[in-house]
C-alpha cells in the first residue's frame, strides 16, 4: 500500500487529491509544496578513516567465508541462529621465489598448509598469485 501511494503521489505531484486519501499513519508520504526531500541518513562508510575500506572476513589463500547457516542447541533443544566465524590472521610471509615478503589476511588452517608445504606450493594449490599482495 505505501507503494501505491508513493507511486501516486510520484506520478500526479502531490496533489491535495492523492494527499485526501493517504492516512494519518502513512502521513510521511504527504508533502507540502515547498518541502524538501528527506535527507538520507549519512553512510556508515563515512566514520571510516580516508584510504580503509571495510572487507569481509574471506580468507585470500583458501577463499573460507564464515558458515552463516550455523545453529546452537540448547539443553530444551531450542535452535538458535549464530555465525561461525573464520579464523582469520594477518600475516606477513616471505616469499622466497619472489624474493620479497606478502602480506596476507589467511585462516589458520591455510597457516597450516604454508608450513606443511611452503607458500609457493600452497598458493599454487588454491590458484592464488602472490604478486597480486602487496609487501
Amino acid at each position: 500500500m505505501v507503494r501505491l501511494l508513493a507511486a501516486c503521489t510520484a506520478l500526479l505531484g502531490a496533489s491535495s487529491a492523492v494527499q485526501a486519501f493517504v492516512p494519518s499513519s502513512l502521513s510521511f508520504l504527504r508533502q507540502s509544496p515547498s518541502a524538501s526531500p528527506p535527507a538520507t541518513p549519512p553512510s556508515p562508510l563515512a566514520a571510516l578513516p580516508r584510504g580503509m575500506a571495510l572487507r569481509s572476513a574471506i580468507c585470500e589463500m583458501t577463499g573460507k567465508r564464515p558458515n552463516r547457516q550455523a545453529m546452537i542447541i540448547s539443553f530444551s533443544h531450542k535452535r538458535t541462529k549464530t555465525v561461525q566465524h573464520v579464523n582469520l590472521q594477518r600475516k606477513r610471509l616471505w616469499w622466497p621465489e619472489g624474493n620479497r615478503f606478502v602480506k596476507m589476511r589467511i585462516s589458520t588452517k591455510a597457516l597450516r598448509t604454508i608450513n606443511k608445504y611452503g607458500i609457493h606450493l600452497a598458493a599454487k594449490k588454491y590458484g592464488v598469485d602472490l604478486n597480486d599482495f602487496s609487501f
